[in-house]
């Protein structure tokens, strides 16, 4: 799956108010090796996010268990200024929707991932939105 670019603006424009610097991107010092590997560790994560997964095995054993489809896709997020990504962060696309009515998402959502200062927590904070359905197809 290639990576999207939006342009920050109209109901994206909220996506501004999360980009913030954390400690791998400040000006002050910080520890480049346990910074890198933070950067990593967030890589790592991103990767798994990355794809389609669903929850038909669960739905096959169980009838009473949905079977929901969710897409997930790397973003860049662009103003008319430049990209807001820096490299200790990550945004992604991800929209869930019922197999059976895969046209009519229930949750769609940005999610702008960033490593803490734990090595092995990443931090995850989630825009809502609606009206984006597809936005991963390729």
């Amino acid at each position: 799956m290639r990576q999207k670019s939006i342009l920050a603006g109209g109901a994206i424009g909220a996506l501004t108010c999360f980009h913030l610097l954390t400690a791998c991107t400040q000006s002050v010092p910080v520890d480049r090796v346990a910074c890198a590997q933070r950067i990593r560790h967030l890589d790592e994560v991103a990767t798994h996010l990355v794809g389609v997964m669903d929850t038909s095995a669960q739905a096959a054993a169980n009838s009473k268990a949905p079977n929901v489809k969710m897409t997930t896709c790397k973003v860049t997020v662009h103003t008319e200024n430049g990209e807001l990504n820096s490299p200790d962060e990550i945004f992604l696309y991800q929209e869930q929707a019922l197999q059976k009515n895969l046209v009519m998402p229930y949750r769609q959502r940005f999610l702008r991932l960033t490593p803490s200062n734990a090595d092995t927590v990443v931090e995850s904070r989630a825009l809502h939105i609606f009206g984006m359905m597809g936005y991963c197809r390729l």
